[in-house]
């Protein structure tokens, strides 16, 4: 399986994945291995209908996910697609894009569906002209320098066209040209900054859980048996289980109450505090 290599410090970190489905529903499964040698193995069933790529793709995310709740910053990833797993680092934008094009279409084509071709010039136009919230500027501006002349611009003659010379755009546009990278760099910053507050909101919400040494806890069955064995009427969790050992911040050794050890580590993800 060819891998890929997400440059960062600290190396030492591998992850194996697999993704299927089939016509009802699809599942992942990873092994994750840490640079002191524990390995970390993980199954997960998904909650709808999915093509193996889908599957091989939701299995690189819970992955990545795991590993970067572990503490992990060089990852080398095995896949059996190279596609798959050079679409991790797209960061979902392709997914934003195709939303963003598609509701645009909807607005603009009523019943007949067919002529979506014909607006799709003026759908991307719209986007590409329109300024993004996080960076206060539009693509055509940061790619290009300067705001485009929209169409009812020409048509109506508004007063940007009507005190429009051309010695005066071109040094404008000279002008713009040259502080073309400052205002690059300034708009990834206030795309920084406002995904900062956007985590902050997020994070509002999100309660840790804490567990400790001694500490009774429920597993997820869906992970223990992910071929779901037992029926469909089975238990979504089940134990308690005693955790005996803390490996890192969120990964444990579970045993049983008669003292019998897990044959692998388990994360805070897949587990529940469970009082008595």
């Amino acid at each position: 399986m060819p891998p890929l290599a997400l440059q960062n410090p600290t190396p030492g970190w591998t992850l194996h994945i697999d993704g299927s489905a089939n016509s009802e529903r699809g599942g992942v499964g990873l092994v994750l291995k840490d640079p002191s040698g524990h390995v970390y193995e993980h199954a997960l069933r998904l909650g709808f209908r999915a093509t193996n790529n889908e599957a091989e793709y939701e299995a690189l995310l819970f992955g990545l996910k795991v590993a970067a709740d572990l503490g992990a910053e060089d990852i080398e990833v095995f896949t059996d697609s190279q596609l798959i797993a050079g679409q991790v680092n797209a960061n979902g934008l392709a997914e934003v894009t195709n939303r963003a094009i598609l509701e645009g279409l909807k607005k603009r084509v009523s019943n007949a569906t067919t002529s979506w071709v014909e607006e799709l010039p003026s759908v991307l136009w719209a986007l590409r002209t329109t300024p993004k919230t996080p960076t206060g500027e539009s693509p055509y501006s940061l790619a290009f320098g300067t705001e485009a002349v929209l169409p009812p611009e020409v048509v109506f003659s508004t007063l940007r066209i009507q005190t429009q010379s051309q010695e005066g755009s071109d040094q404008n546009l000279r002008r713009n040209l040259d502080l073309l990278e400052e205002r690059r760099a300034d708009a990834h910053l206030r795309a920084l900054a406002y995904r900062r507050v956007v985590a902050r909101i997020y994070n509002r919400r999100v309660r840790p859980q804490h567990v400790g040494t001694g500490d009774l806890v429920l597993r997820k069955t869906e992970v223990s048996d992910p071929t779901r064995s037992r029926g469909k009427l089975a238990p979504n969790w089940e134990g308690p289980y005693r955790v005996i050992d803390t490996i890192r911040e969120g990964t444990y050794t579970l045993a049983t109450m008669e003292g019998r050890v897990l044959s692998r580590t388990w994360h805070i993800t897949n587990l529940r505090k469970f009082y008595v």
